[in-house]
């Protein structure tokens, strides 16, 4: 499961080359704005166990980019030499590596399948910041400020959840998953990391505010993105430390635009939308969703012993495919 910063040599069509937006203005601002609202309310609302709210972001959203995957990047993969040898092994390897892995350890199976999950969204977001630059002539010194400040944003707020001693759930998909590998950091530490947090962030802010001042062009897309970013991460977990919070805003920002992305890229590449995302095809993925987010939450129920060594791991499945999969779909080539 192999984590990389993106390849910004995306390719895209002329008519995205005039600005830094991921899609359009509009957009954007649904994707990458519009999930906080719901994720406040479900937070203040206790809106978590309402069916409609279970439905909306574990099915339609959720669920449903887990398992168009294999859609676009799946048939993409399948074309090529190294895609093939990805995509099969996946499919081949994967089942093997979490039943055996849940059988010699199921909390150390559980972390590693949250942390996958944490990291796998903070890299989609590196992925964003790289189509939402792709126009940016501001050289490899740039490109590396704007993945510092990217680190920043992600990974400073997630150390400190995972570290911190407050009574914030560890919990990502099972109670207590990231807990089991969360680092443990010195009260110090988490502080040091926290002033370096904030540093960072008005070094950025006056290096960006100096370019407009020198009439310099400011990407406002990327810093639209960036501060969403901000939003989700620093505002979620230090500020309300609200894991809901965080993780209902998460299922809306990162499953909506990777599915509007393999969407976009599909229909590009086909002659009609609809001979890659019929209607048939739209009904089997949310069913199979469905299906398999049912199996999840109710996978507690009492099973024999044999039957749930081996359900658990396997339920996971497409997560832990999925993971894999979208480690390369960002790739030189991969959209273009």
């Amino acid at each position: 499961m192999a984590v990389a910063i993106p390849s910004e040599n995306v390719q895209i069509n002329s008519s995205d080359r005039a600005t830094g937006w991921v899609f359009s203005p509009a957009l954007d601002f649904c994707i990458f704005w519009l999930p906080f609202a719901l994720a406040y309310a479900v937070k203040n609302f206790n809106l978590m166990e309402s069916l409609a709210v279970f439905f909306i972001l574990r099915i339609s959203i959720d669920m449903s980019h887990v398992l168009a995957t294999v859609v676009p990047v799946g048939d993409r993969l399948r074309r090529k030499r190294l895609g093939r040898v990805v995509f099969l092994t996946s499919m081949i390897a994967v089942p093997v590596f979490a039943v055996a892995m849940y059988a010699y350890s199921k909390p150390l199976f559980m972390a590693v399948l949250g942390t996958n999950a944490l990291v796998h969204v903070c890299r989609q977001q590196f992925g964003m910041l790289m189509v939402s630059r792709r126009n940016a002539r501001e050289g490899a010194r740039g490109r590396l400020f704007d993945a510092l400040m990217m680190l920043n944003l992600t990974a400073v707020p997630c150390l400190w959840w995972l570290s911190s001693l407050s009574d914030i759930s560890k919990t990502y998909f099972f109670q207590g998953d990231l807990g089991y590998l969360a680092p443990w950091m010195p009260g110090p530490v988490i502080s040091g990391l926290l002033i370096a947090h904030w540093i960072f962030n008005f070094a950025y802010l006056a290096v960006t505010a100096t370019d407009a001042v020198r009439g310099r062009r400011v990407n406002w897309p990327k810093i639209f993105l960036l501060l969403s970013t901000w939003v989700w991460f620093y505002f979620g977990l230090l500020v309300l430390k609200s894991a809901v919070f965080f993780f209902a805003a998460g299922l809306g920002i990162h499953g909506l635009t990777y599915l509007a992305f393999t969407a976009r890229d599909s229909a590009r590449r086909v002659p009609s939308l609809r001979d890659r995302f019929s209607w048939r095809k739209l009904l089997l993925i949310q069913g199979a969703a469905a299906v398999w987010a049912v199996v999840v939450f109710y996978l507690g129920m009492p099973l024999p012993g044999e039957a749930k060594h081996f359900m658990e791991p396997v339920v996971a499945l497409p997560l832990i495919v999925h993971y894999c999969l979208d480690a390369f779909i960002w790739r030189r080539g991969m959209f273009g």
